[in-house]
């Protein structure tokens, strides 16, 4: 899955057809495609306390992190509940203390 920031659809389907042309060119091509999702899901950031160190950041990579302070913030679309509580008990037996779970416009 490709997230495309809002405002940016056209230019992404744009480019999807120019690559299309070269791609559907190539020997042994047999079809490609591009869809938009009708249910992304929902966005949150996660506040943890403390800073990931760089093998927990890569256990977290599908996420955005930023570090501020003694805090490191994880953003990222749930498709929903039991996804994002996944993510919360992944954290909790990692023993990463979590500082707070807000959505995101």
């Amino acid at each position: 899955m490709l997230d495309v920031e809002p405002g940016a659809e056209a230019e992404v389907e744009a480019a999807f057809a120019e690559a299309t042309k070269i791609i559907s060119s190539m020997k042994g091509f047999l079809s490609l495609g591009l869809h938009r999702c009708i249910a992304r899901g929902s966005r949150y950031r996660v506040v943890v306390r403390g800073r990931l160190g760089s093998s927990f950041a890569s256990a977290f990579d599908e996420f955005e992190l930023e570090s501020h302070g003694g805090e490191t913030s994880l953003t990222g679309y749930f498709a929903d509940q039991a996804q994002l509580h996944g993510l919360l008990d992944r954290l909790r037996d990692l023993g990463i203390p979590i500082v707070s779970v807000n959505p995101v416009e």
